[in-house]
């Protein structure tokens, strides 16, 4: 494909919270974008900037490796228009806990909520540090199809929740994970696939996780193999 009928990527990472700044996405991660010869991508160190007015309408797909409280409305609605036009998105590791401020996104694009503390109907989601995770494709996907169970060592997530219908990918039976580790998305006019792993470069070192996230990426760009 070449660079002029290549799908065009939008990368939002960066974070608010200070300590996440400069070791949020993995080195290994930038590579996976390198190797993917159909897309051209660009990169965006805030969420408000990414979804600033006519700043992501050219792309084909944005792609959240980030962590950030919370939108404003005009973003919230530049997103949704993004979403309504048939685009893509792709949500890695932080991304899910992104935007708790933000109901939208747990309802619409990522369907799960993480609760960042505990409140009187619900207990925090607990994130735990080098686990090892046996991983099993469910179903069958495009992105999940043919691949054999495969091993991570990573972070995992417990008490996630579930606040809108997806469709599992891949699971685990750890007792520090709620089971689904990547899922499709509950939009309806939108390809949104979310990807749990990835708080360290293990995981974007791994062949079988690597050949995950390049059909994510492609399947939510709609590029077609």
């Amino acid at each position: 494909m070449s660079a002029s009928s290549s799908k065009r990527i939008l990368l939002i990472t960066g974070s608010d919270v200070l300590k996440y700044q400069l070791h949020l996405v993995p080195t290994r991660f930038y590579t996976l974008l390198e190797e993917a010869n159909d897309v051209v991508w660009d990169h965006a160190v805030t969420a408000e900037a990414a979804l600033a007015e006519n700043a992501c309408g050219e792309y084909d797909a944005l792609v959240f490796f980030c962590f950030f409280r919370s939108l404003s409305e005009a973003a919230i609605g530049h997103l949704r228009a993004f979403m309504q036009a048939g685009k893509g998105i792709l949500v890695v590791h932080s991304g899910l806990a992104s935007f708790m401020e933000t109901d939208m996104w747990a309802r619409e694009v990522v369907g799960v909520r993480y609760h960042h503390a505990e409140t009187a109907d619900r207990p925090k989601t607990v994130s735990t540090l080098d686990v090892e995770l046996a991983l099993r494709s469910v179903g069958e996907h495009p992105i999940s199809r043919g691949l054999a169970p495969f091993d991570l060592v990573d972070e995992a997530y417990k008490g996630l929740e579930v606040v809108s219908t997806t469709t599992p990918l891949f699971e685990t039976d750890h007792p520090a994970s709620d089971g689904p580790v990547a899922w499709i998305g509950p939009s309806t006019t939108c390809r949104t696939v979310v990807l749990e792993p990835g708080h360290t470069a293990e995981p974007f070192s791994n062949p079988t996780y690597r050949e995950v996230v390049h059909r994510s990426l492609n399947w939510v760009a709609r590029i077609e193999r």
